[in-house]
């Protein structure tokens, strides 16, 4: 991406098992805002920012997407160009955009999947980053888009493996008729021989990806 000229900024999260939700997805906002107060410095442009993750970082972008200022997603510290660390809320958090590939859409829906294929280490991940069945159920993006609860609804670009033993594809379904129900954009790019997290090696679906998502990006950039 960094190569067809954008600017990438690869950010740092919370995770487990030192931390639970909602803390990694109020370090994604955090990292939106501090793009934004620092954009001159960066040569960003503030008004067209997208988020790209994949797999539990695709679930944290596309939480992040729909409660851009939430509550749950205030008070992170970020640095400001005078080296001062402090909140800064008062910056929108809005994303234009979101590229998610292979995304853990619904963390209970792919938690009690886990559970029935047996898949323990899945299993074990999810408890340590979520709190309790409820708390996945608060951060299921299909849930949250259906019932009225998204604060926003940018264009997406879903990516799914055909081969991903650790992604059902109901549960990437869901998420596609969620977003379509409430009126946004969505693109669906599927690789039907592909394994999860294909886009970290080098392939010929790998470079069909990379097209994808340049495409997609300068489309909803216009």
């Amino acid at each position: 991406l960094a190569e067809e000229g954008y600017l990438v900024v690869a950010i740092d999260f919370r995770q487990s098992p030192d931390y639970q939700h909602p803390d990694g997805s109020a370090d994604v906002t955090a990292a939106v805002r501090w793009v934004r107060l620092n954009a001159d410095s960066l040569g960003a442009n503030p008004d067209q920012i997208g988020l790209i993750g994949s797999s539990s970082g695709g679930h944290l972008a596309l939480l992040a997407a729909v409660r851009p200022n939430d509550q749950s997603h205030l008070g992170t510290p970020i640095r400001g160009e005078s080296d001062d660390f402090t909140a800064h809320d008062e910056i929108d958090a809005s994303v234009d955009y979101v590229v998610a590939m292979w995304p853990v859409s619904s963390p209970i829906t792919r938690y009690r999947y886990a559970q029935r294929a047996g898949i323990d280490q899945l299993v074990s991940l999810t408890e340590r980053y979520f709190s309790d069945e409820n708390a996945m159920w608060d951060a299921s993006i299909p849930r949250i888009v259906t019932a009225g609860e998204a604060g926003d609804l940018p264009p997406i670009l879903v990516i799914q493996p055909g081969m991903d033993s650790n992604i059902p594809q109901d549960m990437t379904f869901d998420l596609l008729k969620a977003w379509q129900s409430r009126g946004g954009k969505v693109d669906y790019a599927f690789y039907p021989g592909a394994a999860h997290a294909f886009g970290h090696r080098p392939s010929e679906d790998t470079d069909d990806m990379l097209k994808a998502i340049t495409a997609f990006i300068a489309r909803v950039s216009d």
